[in-house]
This record gives C-alpha cells, structure tokens and sequence, in this order.
C-alpha cells in the first residue's frame, strides 16, 4: 500500500515539475464550454493552465485588436456569468486562473501576456497559447487565416510564443455548466471528447518537445477537429496543406444604398489533387474518414531581425554581386564575410508558397515529423 502510494506521489511530482504554463482563449466567451473542458483536461495533466476570453461570443471579428473604452461591463455578459455594472476585467469568483476581459480574441492574448499572466501569477511568458476550440469549423468562404479563431494564434506567435488554434462546426455553443458527465448513449459530453481530442495531440508535441520549446519558433499549428462520438473518440492527425491563393472575398458599392455588399469567391481548385474542403484548406479529392483531425502549419517571419548589430549591417544585393568590400569586420556577434566580386549570388526562386514563407526547412521537417509520427 504504501509503495503504491509513494507511486501515486512521484508521478504527481513529475506531471508538476513537467507542466506547462498555458493560456487558452476562445471568441466563444469565457464561460464556453469547449474552453472549459480543455482546461479541466490540461490541469489534470498537471499543466498551470489559464483562460482569458471575453464575456461575450466574439465570433467572426477575424485579426481585430479592439480593447474596451469602458471601465464597466455596459451589457450583461453570456449565461449572465458576470453583469452590466462590473468591472470590464475581472476572473471567476470560484477560480482565479479565469478571466474575462472586455476586447476582441486578439486583445485578449495581448491582456494576458502584457498584465493578467505578469501580474496576478508571476508567468512572465505562458509555454504555449491555445486559440480553441472553436465551434464554426473554417466553412466560411474566406482563406482561414482571417478568421476570429487564428488571430490569436497569430498574435501568439508574433509575441514568440508557440501557438495552437482548434476548430470544429459540429457542436452548439453552450455554457459550461451545461456539460453532461454522460449522454444517452453512455458517450462522454460532445465537448469533454472534444477537450480530449485536443489535448491529446498538445501532449504529444510537448512530448516530443522534451523539454524545450513546444513548437519551433514562428511556426503555428491549426487543426480541424471531426465530430466527436460514440465512434470517433480517438481521430487520427494527418497533416496536409494550407492553401496559398483562396482569395480574399471582394465587395461591390451599392449607390442607392450607400453600402458595400460583400463577394463570395467560387471554391478554389488549385491542383487536381486536391479540392477545397473548406475555404484555405487543401484536403485529398474524394471521401475523407470521418474520424481525422486535419493539422495545418503556418508561421509568421522571424528572418527580419531589428537588432542594432543587424541594422548596421551593409545590405547585400540578391541578384548582382556586391563590390568588394576589403576586411570588413565583424558587428557585434555578427560576422559579415568579405564579398567576393567573382562567386555570383543566386537569384531567388520565381515563387515562394505561403506555407513556406518565414518558414526555416529544419523547421517544417520538424513539425511535419512530429504530426505524422502521431
């Protein structure tokens, strides 16, 4: 008995030493469910996990940094989980790794790593930001990249910070109080399965981090997440492509009106095999299992480095050689070769895909590795 619960003791020991700091949001609310239940899974893993979300649902407000200009809520949050008259931030009475805060999904990210995370819990900067899950799976006809569920993960990774976004179209959105510990059918709450979902592929990349840093830096992770169910518990990841040239939905001016009317763009195909399952995401032609979670990379640049030594730096031409510059020494930690009038600089490629772009190709064989080793 004893030597049982010593066990019990050090694998709680191990799953404190190894947990993370990470800050889930959502444009959900703060009182979601699907945000809810993640959090209840990663704390259970021993991770130091936090929310911050607004009160309210802010579906569909895409890459907006929109902070309140009120210092009290002026309308009663969702659920009416906090009221008209409160403070615009605040955390739940019963838990206070969970706060809202009265701005767009961006603008909470930036609360959080800025004042909420420094302030109140001594985390200088979380291991890793969850944007999710989200309910509307990516079906609107725009590129993915614009809607509400990838700003954060954007802003995530702009501030440096590893970034995962998940999405699916398949649940309601309903208060986490609504949950079912079980459904008619013996099955787990859509949600709680959901959570799982996630956390089961977070797990594994932290697992295969070993230590160091979740993601390797700039590069985001989206993921589309199927229905959960009695028969998709546990889905397979599979890695595909995010699309480069889905465009951007037009607008046309309506003089009688006054007002624009938005475009939707026709369902690009950009390769026979592939067709667009949902707008921004390639998926393989023809029926695809239902039990899979697509995983999508992106990254944003970190190439463009602004510190002093770099900025001092002499420009190098791409296409035609510099002029000799004779010793030339070295900035800082930076040393910038002689150039050699007779070796000719190769011009660069004719395209560069979006998925590429910012991308280091240690850096995609490495994620692509770790997704398809799942």
């Amino acid at each position: 008995m004893r030597s049982a619960l010593a066990l019990v003791a050090s694998t709680a020991f191990v799953l404190r030493a190894l947990g993370l700091n990470i800050l889930i949001t959502t444009d959900d609310g703060f009182g979601s469910a699907s945000v809810r239940e993640l959090y209840k899974v990663l704390n259970s893993h021993g991770h130091n996990t936090f929310i911050v979300a607004a009160p309210t649902g802010h579906s569909k407000v895409d890459f907006q940094t929109g902070f309140t200009t009120e210092p009290k809520l002026t309308v009663d949050g969702d659920w009416g989980l906090v009221k008209a008259g409160e403070p615009s931030l605040g955390h739940d009475p019963h838990d206070d790794h969970i706060w809202y805060y009265n701005g767009s999904t961006v603008a909470q990210v930036i609360v959080a790593l800025d004042y909420i995370l420094p302030q109140f819990h001594k985390v200088s900067r979380p291991d890793l930001i969850i944007s999710g899950p989200n309910i509307n799976r990516v079906s609107l006809k725009f590129p993915y990249t614009t809607v509400g569920i990838m700003g954060p993960a954007y802003a995530a990774l702009q501030r440096g910070v590893p970034a995962i976004a998940f999405w699916t179209e398949h649940h309601p959105v309903i208060p986490y109080s609504w949950i079912q510990n079980r459904t008619n059918t013996d099955f787990v709450d859509p949600w709680t399965a959901t959570a799982r979902m996630a956390a089961s592929l977070v797990e594994s990349f932290i697992e295969r981090a070993a230590g160091g840093p979740v993601l390797p830096q700039g590069v985001g992770v989206a993921v589309d997440l199927p229905a959960s169910s009695d028969n998709c518990k546990n889905p397979s990841f599979v890695l595909i492509r995010g699309s480069q040239d889905v465009p951007v939905g037009n607008v046309q001016f309506d003089a009688t009106m006054g007002l624009f009317t938005t475009g939707l763009p026709e369902p690009v195909y950009t390769n026979e095999d592939f067709d667009v399952g949902f707008v921004g995401i390639k998926v393989p032609r023809g029926e695809t299992p239902e039990c899979v979670a697509r995983v999508v990379m992106f990254a944003v640049n970190f190439d463009a480095a602004t510190d002093e030594r770099c900025l001092n730096a002499p420009p190098v031409p791409l296409v035609q050689p510099p002029p000799v510059v004779p010793n030339v020494s070295a900035t800082g930690n930076l040393t910038i070769p002689t150039a050699t009038p007779t070796t000719p600089v190769s011009p660069p490629p004719a395209t560069v895909t979006a998925m590429a772009a910012g991308m280091t190709i240690p850096s995609l064989l490495l994620l692509a590795s770790l997704v398809l080793a799942l």
